[in-house]
């Protein structure tokens, strides 16, 4: 389902407008995924919207911060 909502940011002259639709994440590595992938291609977690990549969800391990 597609959300339309305000934004505040508007360099091309554009309506301020953006419209999320179906817009999903990993919530294991936050990667943006497109909309026909169910799982993360990276490490397999269930896609979530990208509106809950936020606070809602945990701090990636650490394993996947540390360089190397």
């Amino acid at each position: 389902m597609g959300v339309l909502r305000k934004s505040d940011e508007n360099p091309g002259g554009e309506s301020g407008l953006e419209l999320d639709l179906d817009l999903r994440s990993c919530p294991v590595c936050r990667r943006d995924l497109h909309p026909w992938e169910p799982t993360c291609p990276d490490d397999g977690a269930a896609a979530v919207p990208r509106t809950l990549r936020g606070s809602d969800l945990p701090p990636p391990p650490p394993h996947l911060l540390a360089d190397g």
